[in-house]
Order: C-alpha cells, then structure tokens, then sequence
C-alpha cells in the first residue's frame, strides 16, 4: 500500500504536454488491488480536456507511474485510474543513496497545505535559514546531514515566537548547492530523525528536474565508490602475491 500525501506534487503527462497539479487530500494507492481509488487535486476545469495521461505519484518508497483521467466527481476534479501501475515504483534508482557532501540550508514550514511556494533561502530576495550545515549522504528520495544554526535542544523558532521541535514529521524547505554550478536544488522534506547535529529528511515534494541533477550526482559518487573499492581490492590482491 501507497499513500500520495496532501499537497504533493503529482506530474501528469498527456499528448498536450507535462501539465504540474496538486494533490488535495491523502489517498491510498495499492498497486496490487483493483482500480478503486480517487485522488482530488487542484486544477482549472479546462484540465478536463486533457484527456488520459501517465501520472507520477509520489509515495514514501519512490515514485508510481499510473495511466489516469482527469475527472470531475462529487464536485470536485481528480484523478482515476485506467489501467493498473506499469511498475510497482518507477523510481527505483531512488534506493541507491552514496556519500554526497554539498551545503545544504533549511526552513521550517507550518502545518496544512501550502498556498505558494515557499520564500527562497538564497539570492537576493533570501530569508533567513532556520538551519545549515553539509549533506553526509543522498538519494533520489532523501539526505542525511550534519546541521547547525537555529537549532536549540532539538527545536528551531517556529516563527511565531516559540520554539518547534523537529520531530519525525516536520516540514522543512531546504534547499542544494550542487557542483553543476546550476540554481540550488530545492525541496519539501520531511524529518525522519533528528538527533544532535545529525538530520535525516526524506522529499516530500521535488520537481523531476531538481531529482534528475541530484540523481545524476548520486550516481556519479556511486561510480567513484566502485572504483575506489575495486582498486583497493586490487591493491590487497597485489599485496598479497608480492
């Protein structure tokens, strides 16, 4: 069983082009059962003209590629499926995760869905980071990071004069300086764990160019781990016959 959470971000593809919408509620998607589910999301009554398409959804384990409609039910306008998953989880490349050392800036979001895009956390229009610090590992689907800043006994301001915890669940916006020399990868993450300095966050919501680049740098690193291992494996058989 899947769950595409409320206010993710859901790609849907149509012969008219790649079209972005928002999901309005939490649905569970099983990839094995029948086609029984509705996912509500945010779209103009035109988007009904679309016709079918292939959506991405974004789940906790990866990203699922379901042939969909856009329809009209009960009032409001969502997806339903027409056929069943072509695969269980498209992203599967998201499971490889290497160590990955680039800076990384955060900002704690509040609850409910979220109306606009958060306020950047770099250029010239920045607002402070609740957060900072360097990514220790990454994958398509999350980082862990050594952190610091706003951070006081495991809570960051919540903005509204206290202080939050940054429990399992929390929001943040973070944001990535990869070595592309590009803009900085940005993020809705979730904390999975925060203890002391370390943090652990998976993606709640990321464009699939922003996961591409950081896919792309994963895999590099992981290259260079192999053949790291295989020449030091190398080294001990030389070591060995000599």
């Amino acid at each position: 069983m899947a769950v595409v959470a409320a206010g993710s971000r859901v790609l849907l593809r149509t012969p008219q082009g790649a079209h972005s919408l928002r999901t309005l509620q939490d649905v569970a998607v099983d990839p094995e059962s029948d086609l029984g589910w509705f996912l509500p999301v945010v779209a103009d009554v035109e988007a009904l003209a679309l016709g079918p398409g292939t959506a991405e959804l974004p789940t906790p384990d990866g990203v699922l590629q379901v042939q969909v409609a856009l329809e009209g039910q009960g009032g409001r306008l969502g997806l339903r499926p027409v056929a069943p998953p072509t695969r269980a989880l498209l992203q599967r490349r998201g499971d490889v995760r290497s160590a990955v050392s680039v800076p990384i800036r955060g900002a704690i979001l509040p609850d409910g869905p979220l109306a606009t895009r958060p306020a950047p956390l770099s250029g010239v229009r920045a607002r402070p980071a609740d957060l900072q610090g360097v990514t220790i590992d990454a994958s398509a689907g999350g980082v862990a990071a050594t952190v610091a800043g706003r951070l006081i006994d495991a809570t960051v301001a919540d903005g509204a004069g206290g202080d939050r915890p940054l429990g399992p669940g929390t929001r943040l916006y973070v944001e990535f300086d990869l070595p592309d020399g590009r803009d900085p990868v940005a993020a809705v993450a979730v904390v999975v764990l925060q203890r002391g300095p370390l943090l652990r966050a998976r993606f709640h919501d990321i464009t699939p160019a922003d996961r591409e680049r950081l896919v792309r740098l994963v895999f590099a690193r992981h290259r260079d781990e192999l053949r790291e291992r295989r020449q030091a494996m190398d080294d001990a058989r030389r070591l060995r016959r000599d």
